[in-house]
Parts: C-alpha cells; sequence; structure tokens
C-alpha cells in the first residue's frame, strides 16, 4: 500500500503539533526527537521486509542456512535492529508497570548507534524532555495499521513534510531554510547526477541526495553503485537530520561540517604557504648558510620549493573558481527560496506582482511592470562578521604591503643596473 502526500501525512502532523502544544514544548525542542521517532518506525518497516526477504532467499537456497549478521541487512538497504530497538517491543514495553518510557527510547537510538557506526552521535536522545505518556501518545501515532504496512516511498514524503512544517515555524531562524522538494527535483532534472560524486556545498537535510536517487532509480540503476555522495552544512543539527533523512531511505552519504568562507580560506592557506617559502630563502641566505642553500646542518632547494608554491597556486586557483561557481548556484537558490519561499509565484515588492484585468484596467491598461510591482525594501546583512572581515582586511593589506616593498627594491636594483 502506497500512500501520496495527502490527507495521512497532514492529519500525521496536525496530532503531533497537538501533542507538542499540549506538552508545553517549542518546535525547535520537539522537532528532531520527533523526527527520531518517525526514523524508529521507517527502520522498523525496512528491517521486517528484510527479515521477510532473508527468510525466503534462505528457504529457496539464494542464501546458505546461517546465522543472519547485521551486513545481510544493510545489503537490503536495511538497519539490523537491536531487539530493545525494534517498534513493536518497544510499544509492548510501554504498558509494563513502572518502565522509564523516555529512557527505553533513548536507548534504542544507542542500540542502533552501536550497530550501524556511519549514525554514531547522530540520532536524537534527549527523549528525557516528553512526560511518559505524550512520549507514548507519539509513537502510537506512528504505529497505526495504515502508517505499518505503508510502503513505497511514504516515510521519505512523512519526512519532507515534517521538516518542511518544522522550517516554517522555524521562521527561517539564522537564515536557514527547507528547499521545497519541488524545487530540489527541477535542479536534479537539470544535472541528470546518474554517476560518480555528488556534491552540495550546502546539502542542509539531504535533499538534493535523495532525489538524485530517486532520479537514478527511476532509470533502473542501483544509486550505491553508481554515486558517492559529499555533502557540506554549517549546522551541526541540520548534518544530523541530513543522516538520519539519508537512512530513511536506505542511503549514505559523507556530510561535513563546513567552514564558512571557503575561498578565504584556501587563499590564507596558499599566502601561509608562501610565506614558509619565502622563510626558508632567506634563512638559506643568511651568513652562514652557505648562500646556495647549502649550509652546516641546513639543506634547502629553492629551485624545487619555488616549483612546488607555483603547483600550489596553479591548484588554488582551480579550487577557488570551482567553489565559486558552486557558491554562486547555492546564492541562486537561496535568492529564489528567499522570495518564493513555497515554491509558488507570489507578490514580491520590486520583483513581482500578480495582477488581474481590473488592476490593469486601473492603470490605464499599462503593461510597465513598475507601474505594480513596487519598490523593494533595503536588505540588510544579518551574517555580517564585522571582526572577521576587519582580520581578512588586516592581512591582505599586509601582503600587499609585502609586495610593494620588493616591487619598490627589484625597481630600484633595475635602475641602478641601468646606471640611473
Amino acid at each position: 500500500m502506497s500512500l501520496g502526500r495527502g490527507p495521512l501525512i497532514s492529519d500525521l502532523w496536525n496530532a503531533a503539533d497537538h501533542l507538542r502544544a499540549n506538552s508545553k514544548l517549542t518546535s525547535s525542542d520537539y522537532c528532531m526527537p520527533v523526527l527520531g521517532v518517525i526514523f524508529l518506525r521507517h527502520a522498523a518497516n525496512r528491517f521486517e521486509a528484510a527479515q521477510r526477504q532473508i527468510d525466503a532467499d534462505q528457504a529457496s537456497g539464494k542464501m546458505p542456512k546461517r546465522k543472519v549478521r547485521p551486513e545481510d541487512y544493510i545489503a537490503r538497504r536495511a538497519l539490523f535492529l537491536p531487539k530493545n530497538a525494534r517498534y513493536e517491543w518497544m510499544i509492548q514495553q510501554a504498558a509494563v508497570s513502572g518502565v522509564d518510557f523516555p529512557k527505553l527510547v533513548t536507548d534504542a537510538m544507542t542500540a542502533i548507534e552501536d550497530t550501524f557506526p556511519p549514525l554514531k552521535g547522530v540520532l536524537p536522545k534527549d527523549y528525557g524532555i516528553f512526560e511518559p505518556k505524550v512520549l507514548e501518545d507519539l509513537m502510537r501515532l506512528f504505529n497505526s495499521e495504515q502508517v505499518r504496512q505503508a510502503t513505497g516511498d511514504v516515510f521519505g514524503r512523512i519526512y519532507e513534510y515534517f521538516l518542511a512544517e518544522f522550517s516554517v515555524q522555524k521562521a527561517h531562524d539564522n537564515g536557514e531554510f527547507f528547499t521545497p522538494p519541488s524545487l530540489v527535483q527541477t535542479i536534479v532534472n537539470v544535472i541528470e547526477p546518474d554517476h560518480g560524486l555528488v556534491f552540495d556545498p550546502a546539502s542542509g537535510s539531504g535533499g538534493m541526495f535523495v532525489q538524485s536517487s530517486h532520479f537514478i532509480e527511476h532509470k533502473g540503476g542501483d544509486t550505491a553503485k553508481k554515486v558517492v555522495f559529499y555533502g557540506q552544512e554549517k549546522n551541526r543539527d541540520t548534518i544530523h537530520i541530513a543522516k538520519m533523512n539519508l537512512a530513511v531511505h536506505g542511503l549514505e552519504g559523507k556530510i561535513a561540517e563546513a567552514i564558512l568562507g571557503l575561498v578565504k580560506q584556501v587563499d590564507l592557506l596558499y599566502k601561509l604557504a608562501a610565506r614558509v617559502a619565502d622563510l626558508g630563502n632567506e634563512m638559506s641566505l643568511a651568513p652562514g648558510n652557505g648562500g646556495e642553500g647549502k649550509g652546516e646542518g641546513l639543506t634547502y632547494d629553492r629551485r624545487s620549493t619555488g616549483k612546488l608554491i607555483k603547483q600550489l597556486d596553479e591548484q588554488r586557483k582551480t579550487a577557488v573558481e570551482q567553489m565559486k561557481q558552486a557558491a554562486y548556484v547555492h546564492r541562486q537558490v537561496l535568492w529564489l527560496q528567499d522570495r518564493f519561499p513555497k515554491a509558488e509565484l507570489e507578490d514580491v515588492p520590486g520583483l513581482v506582482k500578480l495582477v488581474d484585468r481590473k488592476e490593469i484596467e486601473a492603470a490605464d491598461w499599462s503593461l510597465t511592470p513598475g507601474r505594480y510591482v513596487g519598490v523593494a525594501p533595503p536588505e540588510e546583512d544579518e551574517d555580517f562578521d564585522f571582526e572577521q572581515t576587519l582580520r581578512d582586511i588586516h592581512t591582505e593589506l599586509a601582503d600587499l604591503n609585502k609586495e610593494t616593498a620588493e616591487l619598490a627594491a627589484k625597481i630600484q636594483e633595475n635602475f641602478e643596473e641601468l646606471g640611473a
């Protein structure tokens, strides 16, 4: 049974949000634990499906009749679940008198991480914030017959829906947002990521990787054999969500915490390497060092070092150009999402306005855009880091002063050689 992104999913959200309201928890408190419960339910569904497949393979002789290992489940795009991490078992334990249900769920998360190292330190474990009855009701919400029998990518769509709703409630805090699946799907359809490395410089919740997997499987391919996913994200909690999202879809990827100002960092590393090379040159030419880079206890090949620095500079230019292209695409996505957060055309001051015939008639049938769109409000950069910018300017100024002195010395030397 496959379910659409319709009444059931919205009903699940409304019911979960009602529990949140009764628990007096904020959306930020509630987000990760709820996604964790969805993860547990989906992991249980995949585990049970893999178990049936393993039983059938052993019965038919496709698989030897031996003790089943965790790798057998992973090969079938499922996680092996220890008994204390199985959804049905936890629901049964809720009825046992004196059971600490929040601790039970927390222990389940720990057990899964111990079994599957890529999720180590990723799954939420703050279930102690819940009243036991509220947490039990939340678990039962995702344990209905309709949800248990769900197939296809239902849990992926549930995940996407909940991520989008939580994103709206966070009001794009700190400039973060949830890119609608429709926009991500459009990007995937344009770039057609069907082989090699798939890199997302602002991977967020991992939607690009999930949509890439759908694209590959739609063409009859096996994602695990076709591509390797790499991503970076500045928010550590969002990295955890992305890894959970990948696991929900039976995928894996390497997602690292981003270093802000990537281009500046690469330039700075190159400048530091060049300064070390210059220092080596100065030391090799110092009195007592032989003048040719060879002295007592010191050997320095200026020519080879200069060649390496030149190669490093070429690699720096290539890397910077690639990162600038990635940053450009990212800025365009941010621009679109900031103005059209619901992935639908809507009024944006200074950019676009939806008008009907009556409004056009009132404007004397003018089709000049400026008559309707108005003026955009001034934009403010809330992420501007004055101290870091000042440090960057200071570093760049020091380099320019150094280059100026070197050029002045070279010019003076040339004039002296000309007899000026």
